[in-house]
């Protein structure tokens, strides 16, 4: 089976022998990646995606308290429901 990274890896290289230009940025690849249905989320991926990310940006946000102290804002705690 052939890992996520090699199969991004030969859509940047589908990318360049399709004559595209070279170099490229990366929104480039990904939209005819997108286009040519080369990459396509389905809703399970896309809801774990979006999940991480706002996991990521959520770990982010801090704020300082009283004592001047950096604090994260959404620190994530375990809550047991029912």
């Amino acid at each position: 089976m052939i890992t996520k990274t090699k199969q991004l890896q030969r859509m940047a290289e589908e990318y360049r022998n399709a004559g595209q230009r070279w170099p490229a940025t990366m929104e480039e690849i990904a939209d005819l990646a997108v286009e040519e249905k080369r990459y396509d989320l389905t809703a399970p991926a896309l809801k774990k995606l979006v999940a991480r990310e706002l996991a990521q940006a959520l770990r982010n946000e801090f704020f300082t308290d009283d004592q001047g102290r950096r604090v994260r804002a959404k620190h994530p705690a375990r809550v047991r429901r029912g």
